[in-house]
């Protein structure tokens, strides 16, 4: 499992790849944790280049979520794929993490070339 952030002009994009269950998801908890910390007001987390999640990607968007709102920060959520769609929708999760269906393409729109981005890359051990 991987996790890159990317910060541009428009705010900081997280994203995971590969798999993340119970066993690895600390390394994307730490991630979101850090983008707070850090001070970031948008929080982007793009969900496509996962090959698999479950529900503890779930629990750490929500507690990223709540860390996000004390801190002034919004945290969106990027996923086009239908299945992980129907996974927020079947939960509940969809009007919480989703608002407003905002993908990544999209997030990205708002900011000049990312050509400059800081990319940060974590790897689990």
């Amino acid at each position: 499992m991987l996790v890159e952030r990317r910060t541009d002009a428009s705010g900081l994009t997280i994203v995971p790849s590969g798999e993340i269950d119970i066993a690895n998801v600390s390394t994307l908890v730490r991630a979101l944790s850090a983008a707070v910390a850090d001070g970031a007001t948008r929080i982007c987390v793009d969900l496509d280049g996962l090959a698999f999640m479950d529900a503890a990607v779930l629990n750490a968007l929500v507690a990223a979520r709540w860390r996000c709102r004390r801190a002034g920060a919004r945290l969106t959520v990027s996923c086009t794929d239908p299945r992980r769609i129907r996974l927020f929708q079947v939960t509940g999760l969809e009007d919480l993490l989703l608002p407003q269906a905002l993908h990544a393409s999209q997030f990205a729109q708002a900011a000049p070339s990312t050509d400059h981005a800081q990319v940060h890359r974590q790897r689990t051990p």
